[in-house]
């Protein structure tokens, strides 16, 4: 279902539509600030919000039911497999909900206000990552460790300035960090444990 350029705020109406076998939503272009009640969808596996508002997920109150002190509330598990937030507010990948999506192997982050990875470790299914032009200066011991499955990750132009992290990545292919800032060429020494690694792109770092 596309609805891309339609000036959107709010795509809760959609619950509402008898779309309960929907697969693939492209809402791009539109004026949304939160998604959380959009992947309550159950059959939603691609979801692309490029280019709104978003700036987290949105509360889940509401969403999982009421539940009591002998029946708890069901936790909402999405199917989603495909999530595509390049152009938006994020600041801070925890507030995603990441949590909710275990099943998710493409995730795009590309032209946020993101400086930080935690939370990413939610993720183990991962395969592509994009994070391209962020605010991710360097990278914590923990920051890539909990995506045993990633193939494929794109940093370009966020002032990475160091390699240092990026051995847990053991099942990567190909590494995408044109435009940083890594200027001692002994920091590759940092991916010589990445036996699966055949790609790098590290065009225009000092």
């Amino acid at each position: 279902l596309d609805l891309s350029h339609q000036k959107l705020k709010d795509a809760t109406a959609l619950l509402e539509g008898g779309l309960q076998n929907l697969q693939d939503l492209n809402l791009d272009h539109n004026n949304i600030t939160s998604f959380a009640a959009l992947v309550t969808l159950p059959a939603l596996i691609v979801l692309r919000l490029n280019h709104n508002k978003v700036d987290g997920c949105g509360s889940w109150s509401g969403l999982e039911g009421q539940g009591t002190p002998d029946a708890p509330a069901l936790r909402i598990v999405s199917p989603l497999e495909v999530l595509l937030l390049g152009f938006n507010k994020v600041g801070h990948i925890d507030a995603l909900g990441l949590q909710q999506f275990p099943r998710l192997r493409v995730l795009h982050l590309q032209s946020n206000n993101l400086s930080s990875l935690q939370g990413l470790g939610a993720c183990p299914s991962l395969r592509e990552l994009v994070l391209n032009k962020n605010r991710i200066r360097q990278l914590e011991a923990v920051s890539l460790s909990g995506l045993p499955n990633l193939h494929e990750l794109h940093m370009q132009e966020n002032g990475v300035r160091s390699l240092q992290h990026f051995s847990g990545l053991v099942s990567l292919q190909s590494l995408h960090l044109g435009y940083n800032r890594v200027n001692d060429v002994q920091d590759l020494s940092y991916l010589s444990e990445l036996h699966q690694l055949v790609n790098i792109a590290m065009n225009n770092n000092p």
